[in-house]
């Protein structure tokens, strides 16, 4: 009876399509300490109630591809090299970010061949900005 019951919540939630929910348990016991009352209270969370979030740091730049700019190796465990066939006429700069949006370390870009030190960054993904004057790539970097 019990499956059933959480069967039937989870079927009906579903179908009602709840985007996000808060959910309180109570119990309530009798003297011989036997389960007499089990309540759940679910509150639906509207969609006006929820932050607007997107899956990259940088997905409000515009993409305007950078020529000639490649990031290699990927994935890393050392050293993450940004090579330019023609350095930009524009100033180059990189930023370099974990996953939370903290800033991990930045620099500008003055040869056609920059080594970037991850040797001291943990395993995982990192998202890698190149700007050049008014137009930028993206790169997502793995650390092994």
């Amino acid at each position: 009876m019990k499956k059933y019951f959480i069967f039937l919540t989870i079927m009906l939630l579903a179908f009602f399509g709840v985007q996000a929910q808060t959910s309180v348990v109570v119990f309530e016991y009798d003297n011989a300490g036997n389960r007499t009352l089990r309540q759940i209270k679910v509150d639906k969370v509207e969609k006006s109630d929820t932050l607007n979030t997107t899956d990259s740091l940088f997905a409000r730049l515009p993409n305007q591809p950078i020529e000639g700019v490649r990031v290699y190796p990927n994935p890393a465990s050392e050293t993450v090299n940004i090579e330019f066939t023609n350095l930009p006429e524009a100033k180059a700069e990189f930023v370099l970010r974990d996953l939370h949006g903290r800033l991990l370390e930045q620099g500008n870009i003055q040869h056609t061949l920059t080594p970037l030190d991850v040797k001291h960054l943990a395993k995982g993904t990192y998202l890698l900005l190149i700007t050049a004057g008014d137009k930028n790539e993206k790169f997502k970097i793995i650390k092994q």
